[in-house]
């Protein structure tokens, strides 16, 4: 399965201990994961994936480097291994 959730709006959400975003268009849900997130010693925001729409993933960790800009941009860079990810997220309240 190839994930198309770059190609749709995605949502993320994040409470004091947990993370989890989903992805649709009008007609398609697309993947979509959830976990555990913290930051460690060196303040680089990890996640756990605990449930996900793309089985192998599931238990896999993701470090990303994160940069607060103003009170609503949060950019991430990062990933594991091959899969790297550069994310800008606006908050919305």
């Amino acid at each position: 399965m190839t994930p198309k959730y770059r190609q749709a709006p995605t949502l993320k959400l994040l409470n004091e201990t947990h993370w989890m975003f989903i992805s649709t268009d009008c007609r398609i849900v697309h993947p979509c994961a959830g976990g555990r997130y913290m930051l460690d010693s060196l303040g680089r925001y990890v996640e756990t994936v605990e449930f996900s729409a793309i089985p192998q993933n599931i238990d896999q960790v993701f470090l990303f480097n994160d940069m607060i800009e103003g009170d609503s941009l949060w950019h991430h860079q990062g990933g594991q291994g091959d899969t790297h990810y550069d994310e800008v997220w606006r908050r919305i309240q």
